[in-house]
């Protein structure tokens, strides 16, 4: 059996010297190998990624919580790394990772098409920089208007690619990985305010007006709930 702590050692030796990075990516990296028992193949890659799609204690990770799919993105291109630093080539191909899918967030009321108009004119700069934030965080990680609407400058670590977030349902408490490809569209809005229940439901109503959705309330784990 390979040794977890010299594949570890291995992969921290090329990591950035940023101590919360290597935190971060040592957390992750060595709950993949103590799930596989330092074996680094496709196939445990894939039953890690698996296992942390849900809650409870069959959950590989140290808190025992889904990891969203940014999330497992971000693990995904970790284990990449973890690969690569030990000299095993990585079983996958481009495009092969998780995906974001629209499909996939349990949170988000409207179907794929819709959504994936409203991302495109994002893009595309028609909505304002609120509105693309709001837009981001409630596609990506499935949040509320109201845990939107309270989101604050304390709430997220630009460089370190992290966010807090507090959630409705029972108060729960998690931190989130920020995708890099979403970084820059957090960053252009300053998150200076708490929201009103009121604002966010109007900033909302205003990225539907602009993507031509439908004007629904929603449920209570829809982005207008």
């Amino acid at each position: 059996m390979p040794d977890i702590q010299d594949l570890l050692e291995t992969y921290e030796g090329e990591l950035s010297r940023n101590p919360h990075t290597q935190a971060t990516n040592l957390i992750y990296a060595r709950a993949f190998l103590q799930h596989s028992d330092g074996t680094l193949t496709r196939a445990a890659v894939l039953d890690f990624l698996e296992d942390i799609g849900h809650d409870g204690p069959q959950n590989p990770l140290p808190r025992k919580r889904a990891a969203s799919p940014g999330t497992r993105r971000t693990i995904f291109r970790i284990l990449a790394r973890l690969f690569s630093a030990n000299d095993v080539k990585w079983p996958f191909q481009k495009g092969e990772g998780p995906q974001v899918s629209y499909r996939e967030q349990r949170h988000v009321a409207l179907g794929s098409p819709a959504i994936a108009k409203a991302v495109r004119i994002a893009r595309d700069g028609v909505l304002t920089d609120q509105e693309t934030a709001f837009l981001a965080l409630s596609t990506l990680y499935g949040m509320r208007k109201q845990e939107i609407a309270g989101v604050l400058p304390q709430h997220h670590d630009y460089r370190r690619s992290t966010l807090f977030v507090a959630t409705l349902k029972h108060g729960a408490e998690r931190y989130h990985l920020i995708p890099p490809e979403v970084l820059p569209f957090l960053k252009r809005y300053s998150f200076k305010e708490r929201l009103t229940p009121d604002q966010a439901h109007q900033v909302w109503g205003g990225i539907a007006k602009k993507a031509g959705l439908p004007a629904t309330n929603g449920g209570t784990n829809s982005p207008t709930g």
